[in-house]
């Protein structure tokens, strides 16, 4: 995990946690409604983000990381027309996933994370 400047979760409930955790996990929706990887953690992030600086700092990783994969799957699938993108998507997924999950633990845990490889747009 990378070191962040994201506040620590002393003192946040249970429930902002796992509201922090959900910012990251349900993006996996997105492998069965389009765009839903990255609405998820938008909605959490406009609903908490004056609430709660813990969640808020989540679900803005979250949704960054997100728009950034949703940039990386586009020019992945460009280059899948001369056949090094189909072997970039796959790598991409396998990236994602290891990274989503280790985000979900690190937000359950009370812990900040960083995604690598993001374009900070949100």
């Amino acid at each position: 995990m990378s070191e962040s400047t994201q506040p620590s979760a002393a003192g946040e409930s249970e429930e902002m946690k796992n509201l922090a955790a959900l910012a990251h996990g349900l993006v996996f929706l997105g492998y069965l409604v389009p765009f839903a990887n990255v609405l998820a953690p938008l909605i959490i992030y406009l609903i908490k983000r004056d609430q709660s600086a813990f969640v808020s700092a989540h679900a803005k990783e979250s949704l960054n990381f997100q728009i950034t994969q949703l940039i990386a799957t586009l020019v992945f699938a460009v280059l899948s027309v001369v056949g090094v993108g189909c072997v970039l998507l796959v790598a991409q997924v396998v990236f994602e996933l290891v990274y989503v999950i280790r985000a979900t633990l690190a937000a359950r845990d009370g812990l900040p994370f960083t995604y690598p490889l993001t374009l900070r747009l949100v």
